[in-house]
């Protein structure tokens, strides 16, 4: 009996497959949004000329999470490296793969690469000075602690492709002397990152002029006392330290200051987000005393602390064109995301949390 049950499941599931390239497109993309990259990997590996459109269109979608590949999807990886060096797809990838995912695809268009800090020095060990070469690089910590690593060992890694630069969960530490020795070229036109005092902000953009985008965090506020102007790029939004004592005469007139964090106003007009640290309607009644309606999307990063309906009423006022608030709220090492409201969501009434 148990014989006759496979051998019909097997000629069901090769009646499937035959039929299956009888749907149409649409149907069959609705059908992979229920499927990971890696599961349309491995279904369709040995099918790809057959369901080349609909997967293919996914994958780009999607770009490739090579990060938790498991043992037995390694056979896959270099006909799905090769799928991405044709495609130019988005890449997330871990550290120990990274070596060899660079061998199959030199040029990525985005590289997202998780560094696990135990292996932290084998990871710049093992890279050759300029071999990222991509149009956008994140690094991030796979770690829950903030990690720290210098600088200059990064930017030396980079080609001159490499325009966006994300570094995520990292605080980078700058040394003048080891800075002041480098004399590559960088091409670096968006910074992203996480430094400990407003001097080495302004080291760095004294190496990297071709900056015109920075989202800085600052951790330490040792020059709130000068009134030497910064120099700095059109488009910044610069985080300081909580209760940081912070001279606006020092930053240009289009400067405007919201919870400790300062933004120009063209980067309100090409990012259209802005970030806040409490759910108390009471610490902004200074700050907001007009509403903002460039504002598209709001972060608010707070402890697990009740929304009252004076902070909804302001939300609402201040942020008349919002299409998407997301709350980050962390307590015990705990970070729970939660995104309200989008322009879908709206309509819906459906909140998304993860």
């Amino acid at each position: 009996m148990d014989e006759m049950k496979i051998k019909r499941f097997k000629t069901l599931s090769l009646a499937v497959k035959n039929n299956f390239t009888l749907l149409p497109n649409e149907l069959l993309l609705n059908i992979f949004e229920y499927l990971s990259s890696w599961d349309l990997v491995r279904a369709f590996d040995q099918h790809s000329l057959q369901f080349g459109p609909p997967v293919t269109y996914c994958l780009v979608k999607r770009g490739m999470d090579l990060s938790n590949i498991q043992s037995s999807d390694v056979h896959l990886l270099p006909s799905c490296l090769s799928f991405i060096k044709k495609q130019y797809l988005n890449i997330c990838v871990n550290e120990q793969r990274l070596c060899l995912l660079l061998t199959y695809v030199p040029m990525p268009r985005t590289l997202i690469c998780f560094l696990d800090m135990s292996l932290e020095k084998s990871f710049f060990f093992q890279m050759l000075p300029a071999s990222l070469s991509c149009q956008k690089l994140i690094l991030q910590c796979k770690s829950t602690c903030q990690r720290c690593i210098n600088i200059d060992e990064i930017l030396l890694l980079l080609s001159t492709s490499v325009q966006t630069l994300f570094l995520v969960d990292i605080l980078c530490i700058v040394n003048q002397q080891r800075l002041s020795q480098i004399s590559c070229i960088f091409s670096i036109q968006h910074l992203q990152c996480t430094l400990k005092t407003e001097d080495d902000l302004c080291e760095i953009l004294k190496l990297i002029p071709s900056i015109i985008f920075i989202d800085i965090k600052l951790l330490f506020d040792k020059s709130s006392q000068s009134y030497e102007r910064l120099s700095l790029p059109r488009n910044y939004r610069i985080e300081y330290p909580r209760e940081s004592l912070i001279n606006l005469n020092r930053f240009p007139s289009y400067t405007k200051m919201y919870d400790q964090t300062l933004y120009s106003l063209p980067w309100f007009s090409n990012n259209s987000s802005l970030t806040l640290h409490s759910c108390r309607a009471i610490n902004y009644q200074e700050s907001f005393s007009n509403s903002l309606p460039m504002i598209h999307q709001l972060t608010i990063q707070c402890s697990f602390e009740p929304w009252l309906l004076d902070f909804v009423i302001f939300l609402r006022q201040t942020f008349p064109n919002l299409q998407t608030l997301r709350t980050i709220q962390s307590s015990d090492n705990r970070r729970r995301i939660v995104t309200i409201i989008t322009t879908t969501d709206r309509k819906l009434g459906r909140c998304t949390m993860y």
